[in-house]
């Protein structure tokens, strides 16, 4: 253990822990990740990333290392491999060491420091929050769940869902120290079910913007202009998208949508029908995901960024990971209010904001920022301060948003 004075003594040692994310690459969760872990470290605080993922069907693909350091902070797979087991029962065994493979790696980090530990989890997986709180006490540190979205939003099994819920109120969330919730809608949901006194912080929206800062917007000359989505090809928003960017591509002939993102084969072509039956095959692209180190170039030669949300359970929750991303990038921006982006942005001041569901509205959106280029462009930027915190019942005021970046 390192003696008082030399590096790492007394220091808050950090792991961030959980299913939801692959990494250095990945998606939102993966972003979100990467910015607790430079925020934390920019603080002082050492900090390892530990995936509990296992290999998927398409092989390594973009994390082809099981360890490694990434901008200064160092991540591991716990399973200790990115190579995927041929037979179902290795694949088992696989993950049955995961936990131990947790155990292993944060034992290993904190070990380094004599100073405070904190395990943050990620994860909406009843047995894997309780894994991971379990493992946080085995090494004298304090487990904290990220909470950024309604928990198994996307289960479909009544029964399961049930059960899981069950879990996650009566065991999970009573074996954890604390929680971080991305939004005051998720804090009163915790609220509700966890005793008065469990300590909830919440981080609104969490990005790095010095990854995302280039000089120039300015697209090369003669390249068509852009209207630029990122994110999965399975993701609602791309149906909702290519719907409202039918009347704009009639009206605006120099004008493509790219839609950066993957998704399986079926999905693909399922969408490629759909985007020839809409006549739109010549003015939509489809070039795949985009790595963390080509993200600003595909947000900065955007001429504006979209993001479609529909008004339903999984977008009341928050503020998303990739509107944070398209702000810091400093691109106009057209979205729909959900969730908490009206607590945030203002339209026509930091963003466009148009009414869930209504496809007009959004085409009429994007006209304008093709159309006013030069107003669009004064309006990109970051969002303002949230609202002021609220107070509650016979309490003291709530905190408000707190940011580790």
């Amino acid at each position: 253990m390192p003696e008082d004075g030399e590096p790492g003594a007394g220091a808050l040692s950090v792991v961030i822990a959980g299913t939801a994310f692959g990494y250095p690459e990945g998606s939102g969760a993966a972003a979100r990740t990467r910015a607790y872990a430079k925020g934390l470290a920019e603080s002082g605080a050492r900090v390892h990333v530990v995936s509990l993922l296992t290999p998927g069907r398409s092989g390594p693909g973009v994390n082809p290392a099981a360890s490694g350091v990434e901008d200064g902070v160092s991540y591991e797979y716990a399973c200790g491999t990115r190579e995927r087991r041929p037979t179902f029962a290795g694949r088992r065994l696989l993950e049955l060491g995961i936990p131990l493979g947790l155990r292993r790696a944060a034992g290993r980090h904190f070990a380094a420091t004599s100073g405070r530990r904190a395990i943050i989890v990620y994860s909406d997986q009843p047995l894997w929050i309780v894994v991971t709180a379990l493992v946080a006490r085995s090494l004298r540190a304090r487990s904290v769940l990220e909470v950024c979205e309604i928990p198994l939003v996307s289960e479909r099994d009544p029964l399961k869902l049930a059960l899981r819920r069950w879990l996650l109120d009566r065991l999970a969330y009573r074996l954890v120290d604390g929680f971080i919730a991305i939004s005051a809608y998720l804090e009163d949901y915790l609220r509700s079910r966890v005793p008065e006194s469990t300590p909830i912080v919440r981080v609104p929206i969490l990005v790095a913007p010095e990854e995302l800062g280039m000089p120039s917007g300015i697209q090369p000359e003669g390249t068509p202009r852009q209207v630029v989505f990122v994110g999965g090809l399975e993701e609602r928003e791309v149906g909702d998208l290519l719907a409202a960017f039918a009347p704009v591509a009639a009206g605006h002939p120099d004008v493509v949508l790219k839609v950066v993102g993957g998704g399986r084969v079926e999905v693909r072509e399922r969408l490629a029908t759909r985007i020839a039956a809409l006549g739109l095959t010549d003015r939509v692209l489809l070039p795949g995901w985009a790595t963390r180190e080509e993200l600003p170039r595909v947000l900065h030669e955007a001429t504006v960024l979209v993001l479609p949300r529909r008004d339903a359970l999984f977008s009341q929750a928050g503020f998303p990971t990739k509107l944070g991303e398209y702000l810091a990038s400093g691109r106009p921006v057209v979205t729909t209010v959900t969730g908490e982006i009206g607590r945030h942005l203002v339209h026509a001041q930091t963003a466009y904001l148009v009414p869930p569901g209504d496809a007009v509205a959004f085409a009429v959106a994007i006209g304008h920022v093709l159309d006013h280029p030069e107003e669009a462009r004064a309006r990109g930027g970051p969002p303002r301060p949230a609202a002021p915190p609220r107070r509650g019942p016979g309490g003291p005021p709530r905190r408000p948003p707190q940011c580790i970046h």
